[in-house]
């Protein structure tokens, strides 16, 4: 029998208004109606591993056909404007305005233990019935070319500010255990773990400034050089009737460099520092730190067969620090590793090899570890992140 199904109601109608030659506006709007369980998957033993009843199933559910113990349902309204400006040929404004109200009522079914007899799986339920989050975007940026004696210049200059208001109350419960080789649906009775949490709205402000300029010194070299600086604060209005608030302010540069030595074959490297502001808060309710990141890349782009084929070599470090994973004592909630590093190395090929056959292929080489961390061990390899894929 077949529970595992999700249902979707979307509808997305847009205007565009071109008010002059040089102006227009494109009105657009968004509504989704989402519906579907949350499958959490199967145990390793019995799928990956061996179980001394047998083999799982694939298409085996461990969570319950009854919405109310098992639900993952999304109602979302967007709406927002593009306004597209042109001073001239070569300086254009783009200003865009959205706004997301969402309500997630969800009931999350999850599995907390295979017991000995490796057929008997205990449940749980995370319950976030009030889940609702309302988000405000801003984005303004002018784009414009121009010359400096025999080097062309292409600047991109803007700002953004957004808002996001989350709000959720929660509560655990356990829920009756499920043979997983002889399932009986509806026998799940709940009951409630502890106190859980009140509705607390969860506030990020934030408001980002950006310049980046792509510096065609020659026609065969080519310099991209960027930053950001960004502010973001974030609070919590506890139940408590105090405020938790935290605020984080960050510059991320960018720098990349292409050089062309033939029509065919393009030699590039780049540097570059990333901020995202993790939302939310661990178990205690302790606000997440910014996640910051450094990235090196090299490679080797060439055409073949008279540009139908095109290859791609890359060498690459990705380095991440408090990187929002979860937390091994509290499965619902998250936690932040000290450090996660990346290295690796990626081919992509991609064309037509000959007339009517086209090819896509990539191998990719990855060696990701923690290197600096309180929870986890360092050096072992991150969770979820294959070492070789194709």
């Amino acid at each position: 029998m077949t529970f595992s199904i999700a249902v979707t109601y979307l509808i997305a109608p847009s205007l565009t208004w071109n008010i002059s030659p040089a102006t227009k506006i494109t009105l657009e709007g968004e509504y989704t109606i989402g519906e579907q369980p949350n499958d959490r998957g199967l145990p390793a033993r019995g799928t990956a591993l061996p179980n001394i009843n047998g083999k799982l199933a694939r298409n085996r559910f461990i969570g319950e056909p009854e919405d109310e113990l098992d639900q993952n349902d999304r109602y979302v309204l967007r709406l927002g404007y593009e306004l597209e400006h042109r001073f001239s040929p070569n300086w254009q404004l783009h200003n865009a305005f959205r706004v997301t109200f969402s309500q997630t009522p969800q009931n999350s079914l999850f599995p907390s233990a295979l017991l000995d007899d490796e057929r008997t799986l205990e449940r749980g339920m995370f319950s976030t019935k009030d889940q609702s989050q309302d988000n405000y975007t801003v984005d303004t940026h002018i784009v414009g070319t121009f010359r400096t004696g025999n080097i062309a210049h292409r600047l991109l200059f803007g700002f953004d500010l957004s808002q996001d208001v989350y709000a959720s109350s929660t509560r655990e419960f356990t829920l009756a255990p499920i043979d997983l080789f002889n399932p009986v649906y509806g026998q799940a009775a709940s009951e409630v773990i502890g106190g859980g949490f009140p509705r607390e709205p969860f506030i990020t402000n934030s408001f980002g400034i950006y310049l980046q300029d792509q510096i065609e010194l020659s026609s065969n070299l080519k310099l991209l050089l960027g930053g950001r600086f960004d502010i973001v604060s974030q609070k919590i209005e506890l139940a408590s009737g105090s405020d938790s608030f935290q605020q984080d302010e960050a510059f991320s540069p960018r720098v990349g460099l292409v050089y062309q030595p033939t029509d065919s074959l393009s030699l590039y490297a780049s540097y570059s520092r990333s901020f995202l502001q993790s939302v939310g808060t661990t178990f205690d309710r302790t606000l997440f730190k910014p996640e910051r990141g450094t990235q090196y890349e090299v490679g080797i782009k060439a055409d073949w067969l008279d540009r139908r084929l095109s290859t791609t070599l890359a060498l690459y470090q990705i380095t991440r620090s408090n990187v929002v994973t979860t937390d091994p004592a509290n499965p619902n909630f998250s936690v932040q590793t000290g450090e996660q590093r990346s290295r690796g190395v990626e081919l992509d090929m991609i064309g037509e090899i000959l007339p009517g056959w086209r090819i896509a292929a990539g191998y990719a080489y990855t060696d990701a570890r923690i290197t600096a961390d309180n929870t986890f061990a360092v050096g072992n390899r991150i969770n979820n992140v294959p070492e070789h894929a194709s």
